[in-house]
């Protein structure tokens, strides 16, 4: 069975509100924000990946749904400082 396509769009990690969920500002296509209530995938959770204040995220938008799916955390740009 194929699984759904729900629109998906990026965002930032605003804060942590416990319980695995996060509030996130969601960046429409027109520029607007948004903000959302948002929970880990099942697979961020079972490969332990972290999320914190500031992050760049990828979340997927149910159409008629008010908490979203935080599906892939961008990478970090760790560029090391040079003596």
């Amino acid at each position: 069975m194929k699984k759904e396509e729900l629109p998906e769009f990026d965002a930032v990690i605003e804060r942590v509100l416990g319980g695995g969920r996060f509030e996130v500002k969601v960046i429409l296509a027109e520029g607007k924000e948004m903000l959302r209530t948002a929970i880990m995938s099942g697979r961020m959770r079972k490969f332990y990946i972290k999320v914190v204040p500031g992050d760049m995220v990828k979340v997927s938008i149910p159409l008629a749904g008010e908490i979203v799916r935080i599906t892939y955390r961008y990478p970090v740009n760790k560029a090391k400082v040079r003596d």
